[in-house]
């Protein structure tokens, strides 16, 4: 091709990008006023605020590549990361929401006569798919306050024991461990079985670097850190998670879930992840409208006399003297509000994810007939 065919070829695919921008223009950011579920859903700890409009503006340059494969996608991704955490993207894995991650390694750990322990009650996919290979779950329940029980984990552990688990902060009841107290466990545990530690909602908690156990991985322990897009970047729809940790785990793990091209995400939801990561600014502002609201919902709590534990999430959970599933069933009814009614050790509990003010408002005005 001559410099002449060159150029006129290239000013032809200028030109076509300028119509694809003009297709999908910029504009503000994007608060979503209704929802795909048809009721306000405030019951599995979706982001209300939704994405970052630099994530909208990916997934709209992007859906005309949806022909290929996202490899390069992936590897920028990998990379972003492996940046900020000062590790090598050899180190990160990624996958379809952090579940495809627990999925992998609850096939990596699992071996008939194995066990993993881990706090009860708390966010449990990896273990019920690790009890389809046999492997059994030794729970230890919260402390008196409602924390994840390091000392008793530890204890539990024996020479059987595949993989330690510990979310944190912890779901269903959104407290946070001691970040001192959660390093030296991780590093002592370490040394007998992986730990894998579930940071989906590190975000909202404070200073991410102070709290996180990605130190763990930079020292080189067999450490699992767990985090996802799909909390407070606003991503739950396009699924993207990641796990930072060894090399060696990270291809193990890596190796029971992989299949095919790329890493089960779509090119789309990939520069999605990309974009939003960066976003810093928009990362803050969900941070702050969340805490606004989970600071309007407590109270609130207080000015009615009912009792809620101490959150540091989007969701706080509340013990009821009522039926809690009637509660739920009553709001939704009347309201068209979906709360989660749960139950542990015989005490009935609310859990509320937060959501925009108006619809917060909308809850409590619900609530004040029920509580």
């Amino acid at each position: 091709m001559n410099r002449r065919a060159w150029i006129k070829s290239a000013s032809m695919a200028v030109g076509a990008t300028c119509v694809s921008q003009r297709a999908f223009p910029q504009t503000a950011a994007i608060t979503p006023l209704t929802s795909s579920h048809g009721f306000t859903n405030l019951s599995i700890n979706e982001n209300q605020f939704g994405p970052s409009i630099k994530a909208i503006s990916a997934i709209r340059s992007s859906l005309v590549y949806a022909n290929e494969y996202p490899l390069d996608s992936q590897e920028r991704l990998k990379q972003l990361i492996a940046e900020r955490e000062d590790v090598s993207p050899f180190q990160v894995i990624l996958g379809a929401g952090s579940s495809d991650i627990t999925m992998g390694a609850a096939s990596a750990f699992s071996a008939p006569g194995n066990n993993m322990v881990s706090s009860d009650p708390s966010f449990h996919p990896l273990m019920l798919w690790a009890k389809k290979f046999g492997v059994e779950h030794v729970k230890i329940p919260w402390t008196s306050d409602h924390q994840v029980d390091l000392t008793r984990i530890e204890e539990s552990i024996t020479v059987d024991t595949s993989l330690a688990y510990v979310c944190n902060p912890e779901n269903p009841v959104g407290t946070l461990a001691n970040p001192n107290e959660l390093y030296s466990f991780c590093k002592s545990v370490s040394e007998r079985c992986p730990v894998l530690v579930d940071e989906a909602y590190i975000d909202y908690a404070g200073d991410v670097n102070e709290l996180s156990m990605m130190r763990c991985v930079r020292e080189g322990l067999p450490v699992i850190v767990l985090r996802t897009f799909s909390k407070a970047y606003g991503l739950g729809g396009m699924r993207v998670g990641y796990a930072v940790t060894t090399r060696e785990l990270a291809e193990k793990i890596s190796s029971y879930y992989v299949t095919g091209i790329g890493c089960g995400c779509s090119h789309t939801s990939l520069e999605a992840a990309i974009a939003a990561y960066q976003d810093q600014e928009w990362l803050a502002t969900v941070r702050r409208r969340t805490a606004e609201s989970r600071k309007y919902l407590c109270n609130y709590y207080e000015s009615v006399g009912q009792s809620f534990i101490p959150s540091v999430t989007t969701f706080v959970l509340s013990p009821t003297k009522q039926n809690s599933k009637m509660i739920a069933d009553a709001i939704f009814g009347a309201y068209n509000v979906k709360v989660s009614p749960r139950s542990y050790f015989g005490q009935d509990y609310l859990r509320v994810s937060m959501g925009r003010m108006e619809q917060m408002n909308k809850l409590t005005e619900a609530l004040s007939y029920l509580l």
